[in-house]
């Protein structure tokens, strides 16, 4: 978890700094997608708006690499959360809906 947060972090400062109106558009329209998700009970969905936000958070910074890795990280979450897509209720899913307002 901590090597997760830390690249966030850094994806994120570097998104302020290099992101243009086409990726903050992406950035918003995932965002409202995963929430849309969250109303709907809709896991799969959910799942697919959080993995494409962090895709175009990476792709926001300009860095081919970052992008490259969070495919990598995109893969690992999908097979951990692949047996939770029946469960609403599931604690990977209620954590991760959770940090969405």
């Amino acid at each position: 978890m901590e090597t997760r947060v830390i690249i966030e972090m850094a994806t994120v400062r570097l998104a302020v700094m290099r992101a243009d109106e086409a990726a903050l558009a992406e950035l918003k329209e995932n965002g409202r997608k995963q929430k849309e998700a969250i109303k709907n009970g809709n896991v799969e969905a959910f799942i697919k708006h959080d993995v494409e936000f962090h895709f175009s958070l990476a792709r926001a910074t300009g860095n081919k690499v970052l992008v490259q890795f969070l495919g990598a990280v995109a893969a690992d979450k999908r097979a951990n959360l692949a047996g939770d897509t029946n469960k609403a209720n599931s604690s990977r899913f209620t954590r991760d809906v959770g940090r969405i307002k």
